[in-house]
């Protein structure tokens, strides 16, 4: 089931990136590669995930902490795409 869902998220992101349209290119690639997170938004990840393990999580915090998940695994997608983009330019 994930990797259905994976590969959903993965087409529905080539169509967003529009990777087949020749807008994509490997500037944009290489740029998304390298993009990180503030440490800040590292930090608060940090610390719901650690009132989350301790049961301390408020219900907006949960909702924040899912938001920050949810974007994370976005950007793990987009990586993982741009990396497949250049090695297949290259």
């Amino acid at each position: 089931m994930w990797h259905n869902y994976r590969m959903a998220a993965i087409e529905s992101l080539d169509n967003f990136l529009q990777v087949d349209t020749g807008r994509f290119t490997a500037p944009m690639a290489n740029a998304m590669i390298h993009f990180t997170v503030s440490d800040e938004v590292k930090e608060r990840a940090e610390e719901l995930a650690e009132k989350s393990n301790f049961g301390t999580i408020t219900e907006q915090e949960r909702a924040e902490y899912q938001r920050l998940i949810e974007w994370a695994e976005m950007l793990s997608l987009m990586k993982a795409r741009a990396k497949r983009f250049l090695e297949t330019k290259s």
